[in-house]
């Protein structure tokens, strides 16, 4: 019997230093500060966006079909009643979830625009320039 070959790899890295330049020393409660802050940062929820465009369209298509009058011709009264009330279904609840979604956006904006000026603070406190 053969014994199964062993193989070993090696490689050396070379560790470069850090470039010399300006510096701003944080104290370790606003470092945890900010990094609890960016994990609270998120995508924005497309999602809600998303399922308030499908609502609207199809309430907009079910509009433009009662508006040409292409309805099925067996008891054409309750299939206006059934295509105008899916109209305004998904009419009202497109537009809730298109608000949700935008209201949504805006508070993952100011979560990010928070961290920003709590860095730019910290950016002013150790400014020797005054710029």
């Amino acid at each position: 019997m053969t014994e199964p070959s062993r193989f070993r790899v090696s490689q050396g890295f070379d560790v470069l230093p850090p470039l010399p330049g300006k510096a701003y020393p944080i104290p370790c409660d606003e470092w945890g500060f900010l990094k609890e802050k960016l994990s609270g940062i998120t995508k924005a929820p497309w999602w809600l966006h998303t399922v308030g465009t499908l609502l609207v369209g199809a309430g907009l298509t079910t509009l433009i079909t009662i508006l040409t009058g292409v309805l099925p011709s067996t008891d054409t009264s309750s299939a206006l009643i059934i295509a105008w009330a899916v109209v305004l279904v998904t009419g009202i609840c497109g537009s809730v979830c298109l608000v949700f979604g935008a209201k949504e956006r805006n508070v993952h904006h100011a979560r990010a625009t928070e961290v920003i000026k709590h860095m730019n603070l910290i950016e002013k406190r150790y400014d020797a320039d005054g710029a």
